[in-house]
């Protein structure tokens, strides 16, 4: 049963390092590009808004999977 557990944990930690990475690329590639595709501070600021909502999401669920692992150790 605990194969199971670490194995969701894992992929879920996969998940959560694709999301990181990929809103950071994203939000960095824009960043260099939205002058020269003229990209108004208006969408930029709502980029920065999404970019910041899904590094918030990554960190609860790592905060999640950290405090499954570790209530698993003492059971």
């Amino acid at each position: 049963m605990r194969e199971l557990g670490k194995n969701s944990s894992e992929k879920q930690g996969r998940v959560i390092a694709i999301v990181i990475a990929g809103s950071v690329l994203f939000w960095s590639i824009l960043q260099g590009a939205a002058p020269t595709l003229q990209i108004s501070p208006r969408y930029m600021f709502l980029i920065d808004f999404f970019t910041l909502a899904a590094l918030t999401w990554s960190l609860i669920l790592l905060i999640k999977i950290i405090i499954k692992r570790r209530g698993g150790k003492d059971s």
